[in-house]
């Protein structure tokens, strides 16, 4: 099954891009998702042995840099075959894509792994088919297909493989797969708290060492070589106005461009709040749903939104609903009606009060859990050997 959500990942990333979207949108060309050109371009400083420059690569290049150096090989081959970039400046037939298509497309095929080994840890192996499914159609085709963020598919398998580490008591690999998820993307950093809080108390501080390592490894040397380019990227990441993304209510002039830090650091101040509030509590379903909750509020931090940002906190949501209620319906499809409603362009103060009742539809049920620090499972096949247990 994971060979063949693959391969399928494949063939629906480049028949979107090469036929599909140049369809829809009347462009003669192929269309590969715009948002995946910066981490090549960083690959390119990886491969050249700069990696302590890679944030001069691109004002657009503000994520952690683990993508870019698993890309330097396919900037090694676009290179020696004097392949075409569609950067700077856009071109019909970006022939690198034919390449880096591909290779990052089936860079996707870890989170289908981890999706297997998470439903079998939390009791759903009798159905890691349909989880593997679900994963593709809420977190994949988003993030990677439509998107082309490969980084944050990649950060989500990480996290979901320390889940599952985390379930199986297994503190220190737990905590180095988180680190590599915040290798790939920063947004993991809003599930450490959690990690560090249900770990046994003589193993917090080492959980927390171990989850900062990797990424800080991979940044240092940039921090070192080029202050000034990787803590802009890093620490003050701007976020530019785009006409298919939704602005924060509280963003004054959502026209403007506006440094994202202090929304994020609100939203990681949240989880740690969640983090001391579960505390200590080790019920699979909860910490399921603390996850999902986290990783949602996203959407109420972040200065502007597009609907890839779903795919983590839909990913645990659906779990946790599976395991408490017996059911999987909820989730997914109030989370795709929600992915659907991003194309729907209004006004903030208009189109807000609509997102907020998917976002109470979607958490809710996690969030009520989360609370009151229990949980009611009802009627699960899958879900009562666990509990039980």
């Amino acid at each position: 099954m994971i060979l063949w959500l693959t391969l399928l990942t494949i063939a629906l990333g480049m028949v979107a891009s090469l036929w599909l979207v140049p369809l829809v949108v009347g462009y003669h060309g192929w269309y590969a998702p715009q948002d995946a050109w910066p981490s090549l371009l960083a690959g390119q400083y990886v491969a050249s042995g700069a990696i302590g420059f890679v944030y001069s690569s691109s004002i657009f290049y503000v994520v952690t840099p683990l993508l870019a150096v698993i890309l330097a090989p396919v900037s090694l081959i676009g290179d020696h075959f004097n392949l075409t970039y569609n950067w700077p400046y856009q071109i019909p037939h970006p022939t690198v894509w034919l390449v880096y298509g591909p290779y990052a497309l089936a860079l996707c095929g870890a989170i289908f792994w981890t999706a297997r080994k998470l439903a079998f840890e939390i009791g759903l192996g009798a159905r890691a088919a349909v989880v593997q499914w679900g994963t593709l159609v809420m977190a994949v085709i988003p993030m990677a297909v439509l998107y082309g963020h490969f980084e944050d598919v990649l950060a989500l398998a990480c996290v979901m493989l320390a889940a599952t580490l985390l379930f199986q008591e297994r503190w220190p690999q737990a905590a180095l797969a988180l680190g590599f998820a915040i290798a790939f993307k920063q947004w993991a950093l809003m599930g450490l708290p959690l990690l560090v809080a249900v770990a046994p108390k003589e193993q917090r501080v080492a959980a927390a060492v171990r989850s900062l390592v990797v990424p800080a490894l991979l940044v240092a040397l940039p921090l070192i070589r080029d202050w000034h380019n990787a803590t802009q990227a890093l620490f003050e990441a701007k976020s530019y106005p785009h006409s298919f993304e939704h602005s924060a209510l509280w963003l004054r002039h959502p026209g403007q461009i506006v440094v994202g830090t202090p929304g994020r650091s609100v939203a990681l101040a949240f989880s740690l709040f969640v983090a001391w509030w579960m505390r200590d509590r080790d019920e699979v379903p909860l910490i399921l749903a603390a996850f999902g909750v986290v990783f949602l509020s996203r959407l109420l931090f972040e200065p502007r939104l597009l609907f890839y940002y779903l795919g983590p906190g839909l990913t645990f949501l659906w779990l946790h609903e599976r395991l408490t209620s017996g059911h999987w319906w909820r989730v997914p499809v109030a989370g795709c009606l929600f992915m659907a409603y991003f194309n729907v362009h209004l006004q903030p103060v208009l189109w807000w009060p609509a997102a907020f009742v998917f976002i109470a539809i979607l958490g809710w049920p996690a969030a009520r859990d989360v609370i009151r620090r229990g949980t009611r499972p009802e009627s699960s096949a899958d879900a009562e050997p666990l509990l039980a247990a």
